[in-house]
């Protein structure tokens, strides 16, 4: 059985860019995330603490991309995925996709999606 928690739409105001002027000006890229984790015992319970906690994931995504500065969609996309593995131990696998409005004359957005599971994350990183 596949459990996921969706969080979308997590709207971040950073840098992120490669010419001098995206370095320059925060925009809001957009964010959406699925994190896979048993829901078995959330889903029993109905208590928060046996859940992974959306909103920690947002705070943490939305921290990831303002401190890293990237130049790289791929990279942001990159670093928010690791980031959500680290949140919780009990998370299986994450999907990320990181979108940047604009940026080329005719293109409303780009975007990175990345998915990771245990088997990307060195042990010492994802088991919070």
């Amino acid at each position: 059985m596949k459990c996921a928690l969706h969080v979308d739409g997590i709207s971040v105001e950073c840098i992120l860019g490669d010419r001098p002027e995206e370095r320059l000006r925060p925009v809001a890229v957009c964010v959406d995330a699925e994190i896979s984790f048993s829901m078995a015992r959330c889903a029993a319970t109905d208590m928060l603490e046996d859940a992974v906690d959306y909103t920690l994931a947002a705070n943490a995504v939305s921290k990831a991309l303002v401190e890293g500065r990237f130049r790289l969609v791929e990279s942001a996309a990159y670093a928010v995925a690791r980031t959500l593995m680290a949140l919780d131990g009990r998370i299986d696998a994450v999907s990320v996709s990181v979108s940047k409005p604009g940026g080329i004359d005719g293109v409303r957005s780009v975007s990175a999606e990345i998915s990771l599971d245990r088997d990307d994350v060195p042990s010492s990183e994802g088991a919070a």
